[in-house]
């Protein structure tokens, strides 16, 4: 089987983590698996150890790609500008669409999903599927069948590593864009509540180094008007393969990891802190809600809700029994549900079940011609 994933930039975000944790395994299953990316907006040296990962966005080459490349399956993930390359090619196998965005004005290119040769949608999290339906009226309509594969995370990567020294203070980490849908600010606000309340906590930031500079300069000013100077370090960029040491510095610390967005199509950082053995307290919204069972493998809050979210905090910082508990279950939940076996195999059942319900092109001209025998591709697998 072969397949062409597309996405439309390369940053350090959720979906090329999530690429990321996939390919290995797919090529593992024997899947000859791809990557386009139509912008490399910093990100391409986390795939510099994969092969086959094309960075292109002219119309001819991108073309020359598809046709070349004879996929079995293209699945562009939240990138509608391929769908007019991809009726301009010469590529006859299944189309799928994956939607990971809960940007509401970038998930209305839903809105004639219909009008490409789209034969299914894949969602990371229920959330995520129920968003489509409740958002866009008219996918209904479509008909298209939409399938729920949750991301998949990769534990040999991601495992605690014992620290070389621990911090003197509890690190409280961060950990995403410094963009509105992660609401940076609320944790900032939280971490100045705690800081006027005890001394034995280090707030730490990860993310931003794309952010523009008037965002980033309101980051800098909210953190000084809010007191936390001495109390805060920002780090606006790390490589990917350097997340694990973190999160387990995190933990070892006997602190935790803060997840503040204000809706998440899964939440990748919150797996991939469990799976290090960093606690997490997460806003109750969106992907979080199916990763996280609030008082089992992690904590819970009301959406900007502060009081709620410290008394979460403190519950994993001081509460040295519950925490021991929390993080026992998470590391359990994350090994059994979010595997790269598991979530592959998934992923792999949902296209063969297409393959056998939506015959290409191609196989339809092969039965004419032989009615009773196998397409080729039926075989490859």
């Amino acid at each position: 089987m072969r397949i062409l994933f597309v996405y439309q930039f390369c940053t350090l975000g959720g979906v090329e983590a999530v690429l990321k944790n996939r390919l290995p395994e797919f090529y593992r299953q024997g899947v000859d698996s791809e990557v386009l990316f139509l912008s490399d907006q910093g990100g391409s040296k986390a795939f510099k150890n994969f092969e086959k990962i094309h960075f292109e966005n002219r119309g001819k080459e991108l073309i020359r790609i598809i046709d070349e490349g004879r996929f079995d399956f293209i699945i562009p993930i939240d990138t509608p500008q391929i769908y007019p390359i991809l009726k301009r090619s010469r590529f006859d196998g299944l189309q799928v669409t994956e939607v990971h965005t809960t940007n509401l004005d970038i998930l209305k290119y839903l809105s004639a999903i219909g009008e490409t040769n789209t034969k299914a949608i894949i969602t990371p999290s229920r959330f995520e599927k129920e968003l489509v339906f409740k958002e866009i009226k008219e996918f209904e309509k479509t008909g298209i069948p939409v399938y729920v594969v949750p991301n998949p995370i990769n534990l040999e990567l991601f495992q605690f590593k014992e620290p070389r020294s621990k911090p003197d203070k509890k690190v409280i980490g961060w950990v995403g864009r410094l963009e509105k849908g992660k609401n940076w600010k609320h944790f900032l606000e939280m971490a100045s509540e705690m800081a006027k309340e005890r001394n034995d906590l280090l707030f730490l930031v990860i993310g931003g180094r794309f952010a523009e500079s008037n965002v980033k300069k309101d980051f800098l000013e909210t953190v000084k008007r809010l007191g936390l100077i001495d109390c805060l370090k920002w780090v606006s960029f790390l490589d990917h393969d350097r997340m694990p040491a973190i999160y387990s510095l995190m933990g070892a610390s006997g602190g935790c990891l803060v997840a503040t967005s204000l809706s998440e199509s899964f939440g990748i950082t919150a797996i991939e802190a469990m799976a290090c053995r960093c606690p997490v307290v997460a806003s109750r919204v969106g992907g979080f809600q199916e990763v996280i069972t609030d008082g089992e493998n992690g904590l819970l809050f009301e959406l900007n809700n502060t009081q709620e979210a410290l008394t979460q905090m403190r519950t994993l910082i001081d509460d040295s029994s519950e925490r021991t508990r929390i993080v026992k279950n998470a590391w359990v939940a994350v090994k059994e549900n979010y595997s790269p076996e598991r979530v592959v195999d998934r992923y792999l059942a949902v296209l063969r079940e297409l393959i056998k319900k939506v015959p290409t092109d191609s196989q339809l001209e092969m039965k004419k011609a032989t009615p009773l025998s196998h397409s080729v591709r039926e075989k490859s697998f």
